[in-house]
């Protein structure tokens, strides 16, 4: 059986999800500090190109600790006005 050359609906969804599961991944580890980063050997710089290197199934890890949470607007004005 003869396939075509283009890719079809489901690699293109496949590399969407994993393009989006990449920038979510590296958006975690932007988030932390550099004393964490440093903790689990990874440097600010080298961020693109750790996560570059996870296969499917890590880049769907999430991190154990819960996010931190927003602050509300009214503390934003508060601080402001401070």
């Amino acid at each position: 059986m003869y396939r075509s050359a283009a890719p079809s609906v489901r690699d293109w969804m496949r590399n969407a999800i994993r393009n989006w599961r990449r920038r979510k991944m590296i958006a975690t580890f932007e988030a932390m500090d550099d004393n964490l980063l440093g903790e689990i050997g990874i440097e600010r710089a080298e961020i693109p190109r750790v996560v570059e290197s996870l296969d499917m199934r890590e880049l769907r890890m999430r991190p154990l600790a819960p996010q931190a949470p927003r602050r509300s607007a009214d503390y934003d004005d508060f601080r402001q006005a401070a």
